[in-house]
């Protein structure tokens, strides 16, 4: 080695004297020249623990929408960000639609403020290449699919602008942009991934009710109820979740009773169970009757006053709307709450237009509000309570938006034409309604919700408000993000209870899957609060033909 110009490798801030042999010098120039090594040898560990790989990210518009702060978050784990003008023009659009527009706004904020500060690793990219797959220029998707693209070719080519990264990458949750993307990138190095910051593992084992064998022996009275202690696999149940048990082996696949852990016992709940008139439907499979263990447990939820938040789960059918609602009105019965609010999320909010149908907000969402009024209307019945009139000739709520047809005079008598008939909508969005056409059927159902103490929202209007002295549902909630169940939770105050149902196989929000919809981040990150009930029904009791078409189809 050449004493003169060999130097240590080292980073580049750090000097060096040149490499000499420590034979040859003096003993207390030895310990420097020791020490100086040393310095050089944990200066280079240090600059070896801040190098990261450094890659490309290309994002879809979907990535944003769900979390605003991605951007900021892949810049500082090293990486740098490109952002197809798509998505920027794709984020404009979504500014305008009620269920999008909070998010795409803080989205577009960040970004501007990353622009602001001069980061360098941020690149928002016009440049498109469409050569391949035939892709369809004026497409969104196939937009950001021809930059990814033109991204890839310029990064594949020496010297080129995107030449000399780690890798590239692909994040999106939209499964078409996922599958196109691969197929057009097969020959290049190009990786393409969902934000898995923004997901939360969630398997079939998660929302099942577990099934446990417990002896006979173990069970025993205490006061009003048969308890049994938690132990061996039984302590995997966290505190203030079901299980469902069995003491004869015939009873494995079915169980004979369930049960709630609460501290360190199980307490048994009553078969008997029931809201309003509305019991858990026991059905028979092979001969024996099958009790529907998921529908007691989710009664007891819904009924006990120690939870404050349920979480149903459940199949088409299963009854989870009905539950709620009479839960509510049970509830409400006993004076512990004095009015239902119900939310409802129209699948048309999710796209790029709002729904196309005449009127203000109470109005638009009118046609998803049949559930509510056929679940009202069966309960009413249940109960042999005055529905005021007869069922108006129209089966839909639809039918008063018709155009052609000829308005009826209301209940009152009054020239509904002139929108003089009595009773203002209860579908509202918080804001006096402004006089307007209403059919016989429109004033009805008005009558029945308004009697009830029951009211649909949108949940576009649930932000800034505190939901006091109600009883919640939001109906539907599989297509809510995560940010949106925060807020639909934080809104509660005192004397608030709050139930969610959905069905994670029929998510209709294209900017959300099975693994990032703030339903299944509920699942796992509340599933171990006491004060919080999560239960899933799998069977579909609507009717033989339902539960065949769901289990076949």
């Amino acid at each position: 080695m050449n004493s003169k110009k060999d130097y240590v490798s080292r980073p580049s801030s750090v000097k060096v004297a040149p490499i000499v042999n420590n034979d040859k010098l003096p003993k207390s120039q030895k310990t420097d020249r020791t020490r100086q090594l040393k310095n050089v040898e944990q200066a280079e560990k240090q600059n070896a623990k801040k190098v990261v790989r450094h890659n490309l990210e290309i994002l879809d518009t979907n990535v944003p929408i769900n979390n605003w702060k991605v951007m900021r978050d892949l810049i500082k784990a090293g990486n740098t960000v490109v952002l197809p003008i798509t998505l920027i023009k794709e984020l404009d659009k979504l500014k305008n639609i009620d269920r999008t527009r909070r998010e795409a706004m803080k989205a577009l904020r960040e970004i501007d403020r990353l622009q602001t500060e001069g980061n360098p690793f941020l690149i928002i990219e016009s440049g498109m290449l469409f050569t391949r797959m035939n892709l369809d220029k004026t497409n969104p998707d196939h937009q950001i699919i021809a930059t990814l693209n033109y991204v890839a070719y310029y990064a594949s080519h020496p010297g080129g602008k995107y030449a000399g990264y780690d890798a590239i990458k692909m994040i999106t949750d939209d499964y078409t942009v996922k599958i196109l993307a691969r197929e057009v990138n097969q020959k290049t190095k190009v990786v393409i991934e969902p934000y898995l910051n923004n997901r939360v593992k969630i398997a079939d084992k998660d929302l099942d009710i577990p099934i446990f064998h417990v002896s006979k022996d173990d069970i025993i009275r205490m006061g009003n109820d048969f308890v049994f202690l938690v132990q061996g696999n039984l302590k995997d149940v966290p505190d203030g979740s079901p299980m469902i048990g069995y003491s004869d082996k015939n009873f494995k696949d079915c169980g004979e009773f369930c049960a709630i852990r609460q501290d360190d016992k199980f307490i048994l709940l009553s078969e008997n169970i029931h809201a309003f008139g509305v019991s858990s439907l026991s059905l028979k499979v092979n001969h024996r009757v099958q009790i529907n263990w998921g529908q007691i447990i989710a009664l007891h939820y819904l009924l006990d006053p120690k939870i404050s938040c349920v979480f149903m789960h459940g199949a088409t059918g299963s009854g989870k709307t009905l539950l709620a609602l009479a839960a509510g009105m049970e509830l409400k019965r006993q004076g512990l709450y004095p009015k239902i609010v119900v939310y409802r999320i129209p699948e048309s909010a999710y796209g790029d237009t709002s729904p196309a149908l005449p009127g203000d907000v109470g109005q638009k969402i009118a046609p998803w509000t049949e559930p509510i009024l056929q679940a009202l209307i069966k309960l009413l019945k249940l109960n042999r309570m005055d529905t005021e009139e007869a069922r108006p000739e129209s089966d839909s709520p639809l039918d008063s938006y018709s155009s052609g047809k000829k308005q009826k005079k209301a209940k009152n008598g009054a020239n509904t034409e002139n929108g003089n008939a009595k009773g203002g909508s209860k579908i509202s969005n918080g804001k006096t309604p402004l006089p307007q056409r209403t059919s016989a059927l429109k004033v009805f159902v008005d009558e029945l919700f308004e009697k009830n103490k029951v009211e649909i929202k949108v949940l576009d209007y649930v932000r800034g408000i505190t939901l006091d002295d109600a009883f919640i549902i939001v109906d539907d909630s599989q297509n809510l993000n995560k940010k949106n169940i925060k807020d639909v939770i934080t809104r509660a105050g005192k004397n608030a209870k709050i139930v969610f149902t959905g069905d994670l196989n029929q998510i209709d929000n294209k900017y959300i899957d099975k693994e990032s919809s703030g339903l299944s981040h509920a699942f796992i990150k509340m599933k171990e609060l006491s004060f919080v009930g999560i239960v899933s029904l799998p069977v579909t009791v609507r009717s033989q033909l339902a539960a065949a078409a769901d289990k076949l189809l």
